[in-house]
């Protein structure tokens, strides 16, 4: 009994992280999926079949691109679990699921050796098992093992400040550039340590009224620099034009920097309102507490904010989902220190009690199917799927939207309309008719008003001589 009464904290975390596992596995059942999840089961797919590490789906081939436009070759290490698991959705999901639970664990040691504090830790790690962000990162994609990639730099990071060793620092460098082998958005914590490191390059020349370069701003820069010089001549330089062509034009990638962050905001807003203001309540109260370790996290939150909005990517929630291990390092100083440092005997309770009701939430969130993501959808196949599978050929070559995929992932030669095809052509050179002629799909599945505005696709029909079986769905 002595046990539980020194340890009753501890023990209602195990049980939260127990409650947050288990809703976390009941939430990935087959009624929903998430547009992206098609890519990473069908590169998975590719691989086993070809060797290619790119969406066989987007017909890419020998091109110089790698998955897509959020990963380098950290792919395989996805595409090797999910061949452990059969390439299956729901087990890549638990997966996922997995790794965030280490990632979790990882943001407890972060906080708690941030803050000095175990409460601290232990506040961070509960944010990171019940908040929404991290939930959603069960998706099957690169977020989850990017977002580990990053906890772990951050990890290096907290050890290394107290110590002046150029060569700790070095790591630290070298290792935050090496997240974008996992995550492209790797670059906004770039951006996040290089602020945390500007500020003491900032702070000691005021202080000296000179310019003083601390061996470990030296140590972070040498190495952030001379890994950035190995990412470019492995990803950029072989072709520059590959590399970009799917940020430069991709769907709301390039907008002006204003509009894309002001739809970053309403949609966070509508879709995440809750983490909105757990962001603006950790901010105020670091603010207010002024300490070296707050002015310390205020620097690395407002890098990270400064670096999403610099980053440019698109302004869909999901990539919000990166910015918990920031946020989780925040709640924990909260939860210990709350706005002066003074202990309040129901700051606890109440901590506890927010945890398992922004449990309840997400997790009524998925399963009322109102999932907190703008890409997410219920799994329908209609019956135009239905007639694909009982009268096409499996080797035959279907074109379809993306979300079609999973229906039809039997269907090895699956082609996506336009989407990442397009990228394909145009470093070829190659219209989209063209592209067509040349791979001659047998059936299409895709929504009329889609094709009454495609003059190019109106004409592969013709020239195919396609019969409309029914509604949206034609055949050669």
């Amino acid at each position: 009994m002595a046990f539980f009464r020194k340890n009753k904290t501890l023990i209602v975390v195990v049980l939260l992280l127990a409650a947050g596992a288990a809703c976390r596995i009941w939430v990935s059942q087959l009624n929903w999926m998430h547009y992206d999840e098609n890519y990473y089961l069908d590169i998975t797919q590719n691989y086993i079949a070809r060797g290619e590490i790119t969406p066989y789906m987007w017909r890419l081939g020998d091109l110089p691109i790698i998955a897509g436009g959020g990963s380098g070759y950290g792919i395989l290490l996805l595409i090797a679990g999910l061949q452990t698991v059969g390439n299956s959705l729901v087990w890549g999901r638990i997966l996922m699921a997995a790794v965030n639970l280490i990632s979790a664990g990882v943001i407890y040691w972060v906080a708690r050796k941030w803050w000095t504090s175990r409460l601290a830790g232990l506040a961070a790690f509960g944010y990171a098992i019940v908040a929404t962000s991290s939930f959603n990162t069960i998706i099957v994609k690169m977020d989850a093992l990017g977002i580990l990639s990053y906890s772990l730099v951050l990890l290096l990071y907290v050890y290394a400040y107290p110590k002046e060793r150029f060569w700790l620092h070095f790591l630290v460098g070298v290792g935050i550039v090496a997240t974008a082998e996992f995550h492209i958005l790797g670059v906004i914590y770039m951006f996040a340590l290089a602020a945390c490191y500007g500020y003491d390059l900032l702070h000691d020349s005021i202080a000296n009224r000179r310019l003083v370069i601390r061996r470990s701003v030296w140590g972070f820069a040498t190495g952030a620099l001379s890994a950035g010089i190995v990412y470019l001549v492995i990803h950029v330089l072989p072709d520059p034009e590959a590399y970009f062509v799917i940020s430069q034009t991709c769907f709301e990638c390039n907008e002006n920097i204003l509009v894309t962050e002001g739809k970053r905001l309403l949609r966070l807003l509508a879709f995440r309102p809750h983490e909105v203001l757990i962001l603006l309540a950790v901010i105020v109260l670091v603010v207010k507490r002024k300490k070296a370790a707050d002015r310390r996290y205020l620097v690395l939150a407002l890098g990270w904010l400064v670096g999403q909005a610099l980053a440019g990517s698109p302004p869909y929630d999901h990539y919000f989902n990166h910015s918990w291990p920031v946020l989780a390092i925040g709640v924990g100083g909260a939860v210990a220190f709350g706005s002066n440092y003074k202990s309040h005997p129901l700051r606890i309770p109440a901590a506890i009690t927010a945890g398992f009701a922004l449990l309840a939430v997400t997790t009524g969130m998925y399963l009322t199917g109102s999932y907190p993501s703008l890409l997410t959808y219920k799994l329908e196949p209609g019956p135009q799927v239905l007639y694909i599978q009982q009268n096409i050929e499996k080797d035959e070559i279907v074109m379809g939207n993306v979300p079609n995929y999973y229906y039809l992932r039997d269907y090895s030669n699956y082609l996506a309309y336009r989407d990442g095809s397009v990228y394909g052509a145009i470093l070829r050179g190659e219209d989209m008719l063209a592209f067509w002629r040349r791979t001659q799909p047998k059936a299409i599945l895709l929504d009329q008003d889609l094709i009454e505005k495609d003059a190019e696709l109106q004409q592969y029909l013709a020239e195919g001589a396609f019969e409309q079986i029914m509604p949206d769905l034609w055949v050669r």
